[in-house]
């Protein structure tokens, strides 16, 4: 149905947009993270860290920071190449706080 819609409106049909939607959620998502740093600045927060395999095998380390309001997902980086050392995940922790 859809489909003969499109055809029969022609060539010069133009593409549907989300751009006010994402716009939306964009704000909204900001809107929650400001809330998340406000409340870890007043109470703290916890840095949790989290790396596993993909189906690639390729290595995933994840960040996250939780707090009252929950768990908030900061970074994620590949490192297959790198070995998962104290020191590794120091820097990489010390990043993103950065």
């Amino acid at each position: 149905m859809m489909l003969e819609v499109f055809g029969q409106f022609g060539i010069g049909l133009p593409p549907p947009t989300i751009d006010p939607l994402l716009k939306h959620e964009v704000e909204r998502t900001k809107s929650l993270l400001k809330k998340n740093k406000e409340e870890g600045k007043e109470i703290g927060c916890s840095i949790m860290t989290d790396a596993w395999s993909d189906r690639k095998r390729r290595s995933i380390m994840n960040l996250c920071v939780n707090s009252r309001m929950g768990t908030v997902f900061i970074s994620s980086k590949e490192c297959s190449n790198e070995s998962h050392t104290s020191q590794y995940i120091y820097d990489y922790v010390e990043s993103c706080i950065q």
